[in-house]
């Protein structure tokens, strides 16, 4: 019966929170056609759409998630959607997709994917992806 009682007062597991962007998981429409130096050559298209990873690294459940991609061009052409992920268990993944950003054939552009923070996040390195990229003419 002492080893019961000891079981019962043992402590909850010391709470770890934590988000990523997953970035080998990002799929842009068009598709990726090769790279060149730090670019990604996109297919030709009117818009360019993108889903990526979004990782629950903590063991809470975290709500209310909020990830906000940053699209701009190489002239200072800005575009920024947000997304707020309702609920994602520890160690799951939600896949996230922003749809519509303008396409800029021939110029050099940059997306910037953020998740989060969560409230007593410690690593935050992994929070953010940055993808250069242009479309081809």
């Amino acid at each position: 019966l002492g080893f019961i009682s000891e079981i019962k007062t043992v402590t909850k597991l010391q709470e770890r929170r934590g988000l990523a962007v997953v970035g080998d998981s990002i799929k842009f429409d068009p598709e990726v056609l090769n790279e060149q130096g730090d670019y990604w050559i996109l297919a030709n298209g009117a818009e360019i759409n993108i889903a990526i990873s979004i990782e629950n690294q903590g063991n809470v459940t975290e709500k209310d998630v909020n990830i906000i991609v940053t699209y701009k061009s190489e002239d200072n052409v800005a575009d920024e959607k947000s997304y707020t992920i309702t609920s994602i268990d520890p160690s799951n993944q939600e896949i996230v997709t922003f749809s519509g950003f303008t396409a800029y054939p021939g110029r050099k552009c940059e997306i910037e994917i953020t998740a989060g923070p969560v409230p007593g996040e410690v690593l935050m390195t992994n929070n953010s992806l940055i993808i250069k990229f242009m479309m081809e003419n």
